[in-house]
């Protein structure tokens, strides 16, 4: 979103803050870091949903050791 040929559109700074907000509103439902071999740049990439259904919440246990909270 930060190179130079995106600015040159006149609705990137409102993308740009839509994408923020939404942003905003996403990591708080990561658990970050879960997966350090991606980019720091690539946060989304780099966290985990702290919450899942049952059969996520068992194959995330089984296959990585990772324990998230069950929901629904």
């Amino acid at each position: 979103m930060n190179t130079p040929e995106l600015q040159e559109f006149s609705g990137m700074v409102v993308f740009r803050t839509r994408v923020e907000i939404i942003d905003a509103r996403f990591r708080p439902l990561l658990i970050p870091d879960v997966f350090p071999k991606f980019d720091e740049g690539r946060w989304w990439a780099r966290g985990l949903v702290r919450y899942a259904r049952r059969k996520l919440v068992s194959e995330l246990w089984e296959s990585f050791g990772v324990e998230i909270t069950e929901v629904g």
